[in-house]
């Protein structure tokens, strides 16, 4: 058994005292809907963020921020495209897990790879600013709903 350094502990999903991490750029809870322990979020690169979580960034801060600041120099028209096909990706992933109750690899891949295609398919790009109030909110309280599921 190996003994996880200080900053591996911080880096962990939760804490001992279920602190989740933060966001080293817009300072919210790191969650995914998929992993339930040890989640460290994206690569900030080449944005820095702050704290514990320095380098590390949320969904919404990865594909709002962090993926259009690798794609400079691309025409503006291709960076909105490629954020908002990410963020309605992750969204996808949100709605199915809080929908199903499933975490980790609990469903069948082929079902699950389907309905999240059918999921993906749904969700308007012109809806993308709703989507991601409603990711801040399950970072924030685990729920789209705004409350403990």
């Amino acid at each position: 058994m190996t003994i996880p350094t200080q900053s591996e502990e911080i880096m962990t999903n939760e804490s001992a005292e279920g602190v989740l991490n933060i966001c080293g750029l817009c300072t919210l809870p790191m969650r995914h809907p998929y992993i339930v322990d040890g989640y460290l979020g994206n690569s900030a690169y080449p944005l820095q963020g702050a704290g514990p979580s320095e380098g590390r960034c949320c969904d919404v801060c990865d594909c709002m921020y962090v993926l259009p600041a690798r794609m400079e120099g691309r025409p503006p028209e291709a960076i909105k495209a490629m954020r908002d096909r990410e963020l309605i990706s992750r969204y996808a992933k949100i709605l199915m897990a809080t929908q199903d109750g499933i975490h980790g690899d609990s469903a069948d891949d082929n079902d699950w790879g389907r309905r999240y295609m059918q999921t993906q398919e749904r969700l308007e790009p012109a809806r993308v600013p709703m989507y991601v109030v409603m990711m801040n909110r399950y970072a924030k309280t685990g729920s789209i709903l705004g409350g403990d599921e």
